[in-house]
């Protein structure tokens, strides 16, 4: 997990003062997955700006099917 694991009190906690831990995630989804995690208001990209982000070093598509259909829902 990018924020840890353990008591609710804990992960709010590394979640608004400490970097996720990226290490685990593979190269071709890091730069979106990154700008997901953004904490300035606005810095995390929009739906279809997710959408439209190809995964870099990969084939086929970098998130769950069922992921893909929800930010088709919600793209506007």
């Amino acid at each position: 997990m990018p924020i840890g694991s353990g008591p609710v009190e804990a992960v709010l906690l590394r979640t608004v003062h400490d970097a996720a831990d990226t290490s685990g995630i593979p190269p071709g989804p890091l730069p979106a997955i990154t700008a997901c995690l953004a904490r300035a208001p606005g810095g995390c990209p929009t739906a279809a700006q997710l959408r439209d982000t190809p995964a870099e070093d990969t084939s086929g598509p970098w998130l769950p099917g069922a992921l893909l259909h929800l930010i088709a829902e919600l793209a506007p």
